[in-house]
């Protein structure tokens, strides 16, 4: 059904009006969404309890959770999509958003249809996206009001969707490898080890001690390991992967409602902990140096594009540096100390010191040598997950197996002791 068209000539009331009605619809739905899912993950998890143990259940509300996230991400970004065709055809933005509406789907006309009610009543682009879209990250949709603000929205939201559409054709092929293969072999090599712990391991001690052998130092370890860090180690594993999915369901459902003190110590440690650090710092510094060149283009001043940045929130280290460049620069401090004071990279200090070249353009070679760190990063880390990935699993395997032949070798030793060979 089509919503009705709201006459939005009758003051600021109506718009707010307006706001808080769209704010408190999308409470009510994401509250009914998020309490069916997290009922039939309760269920999932108590099946997966009686019959193959509650790791698999959990992993089965995980996948679930990260297929809706994917979901919510495409529509996101087709209304992003539908957003630039119209800034590139130069055409009315609620005209052309009614236009697309007609012909999608339920979910994405619904809204489409928000974003053309919010940008009729006056919002900012990114304020409408922020509140019609929670499909959007909340990042980007600040991002696009901070560059709306210093006139560079069109170029901005067609960076992001380039951005977006090349991180999507990239990892299409490897998605499902990265995401759930390690979910579906950590969950089956557990099972698989617990049933060798409770089924396999004793038997193999009761036969030693028939032989009055000695079962080796591999199966003392793994018998050690099964006892004493295995079980500490499957309760830690489980509290993360529950705080995980919770976290992904509150995201996918509740996005208006912000985890602000598990967001900090995210932040904290992406900014800080490698390799995730490298490719935290190059996709801040790239998102913050092609807006600030947008805004010295567009004739701001460095300190009034930096103040529009700092309303993007983006990682809360970053933040705090960017405070403290603006706070430094506004104290009478030149560019380049301003960045220095505040510890941002080597690269941006001594490129802001280099005389003789214009501001916007030295900003704008940083937004594009941190965009390409961010993409080389993010290859590698691609390129680099499923080798790691098979070493650790290789080596759990070796050990388990050596574990499980040591004893099998000695046994043979002691009832054939002119055959055998020596391990």
């Amino acid at each position: 059904m089509v919503p009705q068209v709201i006459d939005y000539q009758t003051g600021e009331s109506r718009l707010n009006d307006l706001v808080r009605r769209l704010e408190q619809q999308g409470s009510i739905v994401r509250n009914i969404l998020y309490m069916l899912v997290f009922l039939g993950g309760t269920a999932l998890v108590f099946a997966g309890s009686l019959g193959y143990g509650i790791v698999p259940g959990v992993l089965l509300v995980l996948v679930l959770a990260m297929i809706l996230r994917s979901i919510r991400r495409r529509r996101g970004l087709a209304v992003l999509g539908y957003l630039d065709q119209a800034m590139r055809m130069n055409q009315s933005l609620p005209e052309s958003l009614s236009a697309a509406a007609d012909g999608e789907t339920r979910w994405l006309r619904r809204r489409l249809y928000s974003v053309r009610d919010c940008l009729a009543a006056g919002l900012p682009v990114g304020m409408a996206l922020e509140v019609s879209v929670p499909e959007i990250p909340q990042v980007t949709a600040r991002t696009i009001g901070a560059a709306e603000r210093l006139g560079a929205v069109g170029p901005t939201l067609r960076g992001i969707v380039h951005r977006e559409q090349v991180r999507r054709a990239s990892t299409g092929d490897q998605w499902v490898l990265l995401r759930f293969y390690p979910m579906a072999v950590l969950g089956t090599g557990i099972t698989i080890l617990g049933m060798l712990l409770f089924f396999v391991v004793p038997k193999f001690e009761r036969i030693a001690q028939d032989f009055k052998i000695s079962p080796g130092p591999w199966f003392n370890g793994l018998v050690y390991c099964g006892r004493y860090l295995i079980p500490p180690a499957l309760v830690i594993l489980g509290c993360v992967l529950c705080l995980y999915v919770a976290l992904r369901l509150w995201e996918i459902f509740l996005p208006g409602h912000r985890t602000s003190g598990w967001q900090g110590i995210v932040d904290f440690l992406g900014w800080y902990v490698p390799p995730a650090s490298v490719y935290t710092q190059a996709a801040c510094l790239a998102n913050t140096m092609q807006i600030l060149a947008s805004g010295v283009e567009a004739g701001f001043t460095l300190p009034e594009a930096l103040l529009q940045v700092l309303h993007v929130k983006q990682n809360k280290v970053f933040t705090a540096r960017l405070q403290e460049w603006h706070g430094a620069m506004l104290a009478g401090e030149g560019v380049a100390d301003a960045a220095r004071r505040a510890r941002l990279p080597q690269l941006v200090v001594g490129m802001l010191n280099c005389p003789g070249a214009s501001l916007a353009d030295t900003l704008k070679f940083l937004g594009l040598h941190y965009s390409d760190r961010f993409s080389r990063c993010a290859a590698v880390l691609q390129g680099a997950a499923v080798p790691v990935m098979t070493l650790c699993f290789g080596a759990c395997v070796f050990l388990v197996a050596m574990g499980l032949f040591d004893p099998i070798v000695r046994l043979c030793k002691a009832a054939l002791p002119l055959g055998g060979f020596n391990l």
